[in-house]
């Protein structure tokens, strides 16, 4: 099974640039996507905010194979123009260093 957000390198900039790999994920789904939200904490200041949480996504792959899996994601926000955009986000899953592979098989 392949999931995730693939990127071509370390560093995205822009809408399109951060937009893409998530379209690219939600491409290789068929039918619907459930999306869980849990353990959401959001700190607030003046003209910046963070938020992260831990995210459940499932639903069938374009292969037909069904997916459930947990992973963390962090969130920076920038008040600009008196409007709250995401200037950085970040979405991870723990990592097997002995094997170099994602575990997806985590839950809260």
């Amino acid at each position: 099974m392949s999931i995730g957000i693939l990127c071509e390198s370390l560093w995205r900039q822009g809408a399109f640039a951060i937009r893409k790999p998530w379209e690219d994920t939600f491409d290789g789904f068929i039918g619907p996507i459930d999306f869980e939200i849990r353990d959401l904490v959001i700190t607030v200041g003046d003209d910046m905010a963070f938020s992260r949480s831990l995210n459940r996504m499932m639903g069938t792959m374009a292969d037909g194979q069904k997916t459930d899996f947990w992973f963390r994601w962090t969130a920076c926000f920038q008040k600009i123009g008196g409007r709250w955009l995401i200037v950085h986000d970040h979405t991870s899953v723990p990592t097997d260093f002995g094997t170099g592979t994602a575990v997806l098989d985590l839950a809260p």
